[in-house]
């Protein structure tokens, strides 16, 4: 949530207006916290979370659980916000590469020195690359993409990710 809060701040003070805020979606921590935080800090931008895993039948509803025991413990109201879940990014399974995911992790890191990890980031910046190919995100949509770590877990199995040329 604080990132969500303090993200907009320093969207605003930029005068950008981004479409989306998108992030990993997983057991709907992180996307709840950043749904919140973008709907308490007033914002209009639609927080999208890409389904990196199949644990979570209905991640809307986790998400909003997540939300209402946030506002409860704070003693806030239960803004209206939902966050948008973009499907069909989990491949085989949890943790396993898709064809974007290899895609976007070595996109990320040539491009960028940016380092993604499998599990998460790698799926969700996939994700993200796959609506953009879709069409349902314009190349000229403004998007924010949130790391949200887990890069010892890029180490784990070297022959998922490294083919030696």
């Amino acid at each position: 949530m604080r990132c969500a809060l303090e993200l907009t701040e320093q969207l605003s003070e930029r005068d950008d207006r981004p479409r989306y805020v998108v992030c990993a979606g997983g057991s709907c921590g992180t996307l709840s916290g950043l749904t919140l935080g973008l709907a308490l800090a007033g914002s209009d931008t639609q927080l999208a979370a890409v389904n990196i895993s199949n644990s979570v039948p209905d991640r809307v509803a986790r998400a909003r659980e997540i939300m209402a025991e946030s506002c409860e413990y704070l003693d806030l109201p239960l803004p209206a916000a939902v966050p948008v879940i973009w499907g069909g990014y989990v491949g085989s399974g949890y943790g396993m590469p898709t064809e974007l995911s290899r895609r976007a992790l070595e996109t990320a890191a040539l491009t960028e020195g940016l380092v993604l990890d499998p599990v998460y980031t790698a799926k969700a910046l996939g994700g993200l690359i796959g609506e953009v190919e879709a069409g349902r995100v314009r190349h000229d949509d403004l998007v924010v993409f949130v790391h949200t770590g887990g890069t010892p877990a890029l180490f784990a199995d070297p022959a998922l990710y490294w083919h030696p040329d």
